[in-house]
């Protein structure tokens, strides 16, 4: 499980070695840049990622964000999905 904040948009993916995409495919081989995020932003993705791990780990439910990516828009605020 992997997340990214950039100022209000954050990003949620779960990354299962041989499984999905790595991290380099789902940013096209450009990482993001180290920006201040705003407010709660991060806590909203925290519990996205959360529960990525819960699905994965503790119950066996295999339909996760694998090669897919989640983004939060803080500002909007709304979630839109990059498959």
């Amino acid at each position: 499980m992997i997340n990214s904040m950039d100022r209000d948009k954050d990003r949620a993916a779960t990354l299962i070695p041989g499984e999905a995409l790595c991290l380099r495919c789902l940013y096209q081989g450009t990482l993001p840049r180290k920006t201040p995020v705003v407010g709660t932003t991060p806590a909203v993705i925290g519990c996205v990622g959360a529960i990525e791990v819960i699905k994965y780990n503790i119950v066996g439910i295999r339909d996760l964000l694998t090669s897919r990516l989640l983004i939060y828009d803080g500002f909007s605020p709304k979630f839109r999905k990059i498959c």
